[in-house]
């Protein structure tokens, strides 16, 4: 981690995920379910900078994308 973009873009992303995780829990949606749980954990094996932001929104419109 080497700023507070990199500490700011783990943090909207944990909580898009967590949020999506939650819906899709109680939707019994599968696809949402395994982006949402990549999408909470991908920040800790990410190096940051530019990849942990296109990570980040790539995961988040892949929520969008895959509405099983």
């Amino acid at each position: 981690m080497s700023g507070p973009s990199d500490l700011f873009a783990m943090l909207v992303f944990s909580i898009i995920g967590i949020i999506a995780f939650r819906s899709a829990k109680r939707e019994t949606r599968a696809m949402r379910l395994v982006i949402s749980m990549v999408l909470m954990l991908y920040p800790y094996f990410v190096p940051g900078g530019l990849w942990l932001w296109v990570a980040g929104i790539v995961l988040t419109a892949g929520l969008f994308f895959f509405k099983d």
